[in-house]
């Protein structure tokens, strides 16, 4: 794995910097994912880029809508304010307090998107989903004009779409893992 194990307790120190040393510790990204890791419990991964149809729609939408299927795997979406390159301390608390729970999905405004899930599994099945309803937003044109209300997917098709897709394809603990089987 070229990703990197840092110890949250300190200022980050690298305990495995993994099979690639090419990498060296990234002190925003140690800032954001401690952040979180502190303040869920529920989120043992995470999942963080900055896609062009993130970046747009985190730059110009005010509320991400449910405009079409995948939207009903990423809700709640929470957002959290954009204060330049992330590396002050004190951002943390803000951080986490603009991620709660349940929400897994986080729109990091003027920045890019971020992901949560119990396993790798998930949070990268969201990532996925959540990139996708981004480009849909972009595709679609609406980073520049309003949703029509005809497009908008009702909180009670949300609610029995996510009940039965979970009924049907998941069990608890194993969102994700179907994908990954080999």
């Amino acid at each position: 794995s070229s990703g990197i194990n840092a110890e949250y307790g300190g200022q980050g120190t690298v305990i495995d910097s993994g099979t690639s040393r090419q990498f060296s510790f990234q002190r925003t990204g140690y800032v954001i994912h401690s952040a979180i890791h502190a303040a869920r419990s529920d989120l043992s991964a995470l999942v963080h880029i900055h896609s062009r149809a993130g970046m747009a729609v985190a730059s110009s939408v005010e509320k991400l809508l449910p405009i079409c299927q995948h939207s009903v795997f990423i809700e709640p979406v929470s957002y959290h304010p954009y204060r330049g390159i992330v590396v002050d301390e004190q951002e943390k608390v803000e951080l986490a307090a603009n991620f709660p729970s349940p929400s897994k999905c986080l729109v990091m405004r003027n920045h890019g998107l971020l992901t949560g899930g119990a396993t790798i599994e998930e949070a990268f099945l969201l990532m996925f989903y959540f990139q996708g309803v981004c480009q849909v937003y972009v595709d679609a044109g609406y980073t520049h004009r309003p949703v029509p209300e005809q497009f908008i997917i009702h909180d009670d098709v949300i609610t029995k779409s996510v009940k039965d897709t979970l009924a049907v394809n998941f069990t608890a603990g194993n969102f994700g893992m179907l994908d990954f089987q080999s």
